[in-house]
């Protein structure tokens, strides 16, 4: 019996141990130096993904919303289980052409990209996508007309119409 009571003493005190040093590990921040914001990785981790996210084949659900992103790597364009893809409120300029190999994507969130102008015209073939949201992207933002057949998406901030798309302009 003092032998098992000394095993769940010492149970006990690896597990705080444990806790502790996990708590520690989880909370401790990075140096300071990695943190500043003229630090030069700092600044292009916030503006860019890493190439290494093409890796990712069965990702189903991305979210790279309100990160100053300004490109996105072609790679993702390998995901090709991608269902729902979030990249709102960044500044990014252009969709990679590999986007148009999504087949499963669908819903796109990527409004708030005022630079944005267009996207992928082999997005339009797409017939999974349901919803594609491009709300206070370039005023000058056009689709290519293939858009339009789509059969069962919803979008928002742009007018169909014929031939090349043009968003909607605000009323002042």
């Amino acid at each position: 019996t003092s032998f098992s009571l000394v095993c769940t003493l010492f149970d006990c005190v690896l597990f705080q141990l444990f806790f502790l040093l996990s708590f520690f590990l989880l909370t401790r921040r990075p140096p300071r130096s990695t943190l500043s914001s003229s630090s030069a990785a700092s600044d292009v981790y916030k503006r860019q993904l890493p190439d290494k996210l093409g890796n990712l084949k069965a990702m189903r659900k991305f979210s790279a919303a309100n990160n100053k992103l300004k490109s996105l790597p072609a790679l993702m364009g390998c995901w090709d289980e991608i269902e729902e893809l979030y990249l709102s409120h960044n500044d990014i300029k252009a969709v990679p052409f590999t986007f148009g190999a999504f087949r499963k994507l669908k819903e796109l969130q990527i409004s708030h990209n005022p630079l944005l102008d267009t996207l992928p015209k082999g997005m339009s073939e797409n017939r999974s996508l349901q919803q594609v949201d491009i709300r206070e992207c370039a005023a000058e933002l056009s689709l290519d007309k293939q858009f339009q057949a789509l059969p069962n998406c919803r979008w928002q901030g742009v007018k169909m119409g014929k031939g090349k798309e043009k968003k909607k302009k605000k009323k002042k």
